[in-house]
């Protein structure tokens, strides 16, 4: 496959900058930012045909209920991470009172022991839904059929390869540089950063989506 060009997809937000204030300004609006995610998705499916021109605005509720879509995606991929997390949390939590109401330090250490591995696997479980959701959003965005989503075979066959781990840590970290940096201006900052990111992360997944046989 062609490679995954990095420099276009981080040109690629700048490349239009009416297209570009539109998507910032909608990104401050709670709720109707969810348009964005959807603009995100559009930004994939053309990154796949190697087209690196800013879609155009148009169709804002389709944009909308995809971009609704995906978050509910995401956050049934985050729902087992979340069971470990709250059952450590509960274990651990029994214990520090059954610890401060008896002043024992057994149920000091049942606490540990019961709690720590929910825990660590919850937040593991986070992480692995955290890597797994970009191509799972590319899957879906291929048809906009939700069940493609969970397409299990399919998206891990893409995600255990070192192309896509590339570009899941380049996301990463250009998302964390735009947020230490545009992100921290008052008040406009985060909805320019968080734009912006969404344009280069969902640029970069749909070109190694399509790559990664």
């Amino acid at each position: 496959g062609i490679m995954v060009d990095y420099i276009k997809s981080i040109k690629r937000p700048f490349s239009d900058i009416g297209k570009l204030v539109i998507g910032i300004l909608l990104h401050f609006i709670p709720i109707v930012n969810f348009i964005n995610f959807g603009y995100g998705l559009e930004c994939s499916k053309s990154a796949m045909e190697k087209k690196f021109k800013l879609p155009e605005w148009k169709h804002f509720w389709g944009l909308f209920v995809k971009g609704l879509i995906s978050i509910l995606i995401g956050i049934i991929y985050f729902i087992p991470g979340l069971v470990f997390f709250l059952w450590g949390l509960v274990n651990v939590g029994i214990a520090i009172l059954l610890g401060l109401s008896e002043n024992d330090i057994q149920a000091i250490m049942t606490l540990i022991n019961a709690g720590s591995p929910l825990l660590i696997s919850g937040l593991l479980l986070f992480f692995v839904a955290g890597y797994v959701i970009p191509m799972a959003l590319m899957n879906y965005a291929i048809k906009y059929k939700f069940k493609d989503a969970f397409d299990l075979k399919k998206i891990f066959g893409k995600i255990f390869t070192g192309k896509y781990f590339s570009v899941w840590l380049v996301t990463l970290i250009i998302t964390w540089v735009l947020g230490m940096t545009i992100g921290l201006i008052p008040f406009v900052g985060y909805a320019i950063a968080g734009f912006i990111s969404v344009v280069i992360g969902y640029t970069l997944y749909g070109q190694a989506y399509k790559e990664i046989k």
